[in-house]
């Protein structure tokens, strides 16, 4: 059975949510990946203003990104590269009619067990990314640290 504790944890607070959605706002050139509905960019250099970014990134976290899905997008199931166990996430701005979905177990032929998560704005999260996930966007663009 797929639980919460398995997918994500809850962590802190961002002190630059609304700076960082700002900028994400401001910006005109995304660089494209993987089809119409995901783009990415490099965080601003000066993300680090955030102290918990900061701890992560003086104990070795790397190549902070922001990523772009545009509104009516689904980004695939998938699991992360074995270099990425794990990553931080912070969800820019609220975006009710958006979803992260894990998956687990298939319990049979097209069904799976599905466990959401539902971003508390401002928190960062934790996300195990060896468990198969996936993004739905059914709102406005979506930006996510």
């Amino acid at each position: 059975m797929l639980k919460t504790t398995d997918c994500y944890k809850k962590l802190g607070r961002s002190i630059i949510l609304e700076d960082l959605r700002e900028w994400c706002d401001a910006q005109k050139d995304w660089s494209q990946m993987f089809g119409s509905s995901f783009m990415l960019k490099p965080a601003p250099f000066w993300i680090d203003e955030d102290p918990f970014i900061a701890r992560l990134l003086k104990d070795g976290w790397k190549e902070p990104h922001i990523m772009k899905n545009y509104p009516h997008s689904f980004y695939n199931f998938h699991i992360d590269k074995d270099n990425k166990p794990c990553a931080i996430n912070l969800l820019l701005g609220e975006n009710e009619n958006c979803c992260t979905v894990f998956l687990g177990d298939q319990l049979a032929t097209r069904q799976n067990r599905a466990l959401e998560l539902r971003y508390d704005y401002g928190h960062f999260y934790l996300l195990n990314t060896q468990i198969k996930h996936g993004v739905f966007n059914f709102g406005k663009d979506r930006y996510l640290f």
